[in-house]
């Protein structure tokens, strides 16, 4: 008979029993961080300037009792340099239950040749993005 490497052999499934619940999202009551660092944002590799972001979550998905997540946030960062340096932090509400018309936007983003968002949350509600977009304007070449 065969024996498998130590290391591929599966083990016995734990005795801990963990749910699946639309609310709160955590991981066995540990608070999952969620981030998404989008696609390179450019313009034939030109300067241009970026006087728009928005991102559409669902929004309206704040638990119903005051603890963390009743009025969730999310963190916005830029880069403008491919990711390797971010910008401060820029925190931003999703609004509680029932507020669906919220929409995160970030103005005046100055220019670069490449920009790189990156988002974070670690409220336990649902993480849907709906929607994102940038207003950018070309540079004029000197």
């Amino acid at each position: 008979m065969n024996r498998l490497p130590s290391e591929l052999r599966s083990t016995p499934p734990s005795p801990r029993t963990d749910s699946v619940t639309s609310r709160p999202a955590t991981d066995n009551g540990q608070t999952i961080q969620r981030e998404l660092v989008t696609r390179h944002a450019i313009n034939s590799f030109d300067r241009f300037s970026c006087s728009l972001i928005y991102v559409d979550f669902e929004t309206g998905v704040g638990l119903t009792t005051p603890v963390q997540g009743y009025d969730p946030v999310v963190m916005m960062q830029l880069s403008r340099d491919n990711g390797a340096n971010w910008g401060p932090e820029s925190w931003k509400k999703l609004g509680k239950t029932g507020k669906t018309r919220t929409r995160i936007v970030r103005r005046r983003n100055g220019s670069g040749r490449s920009y790189v968002m990156r988002l974070k949350m670690t409220d336990p509600v649902k993480w849907a993005i709906t929607a994102g977009a940038l207003g950018m304007r070309a540079r004029r070449q000197t």
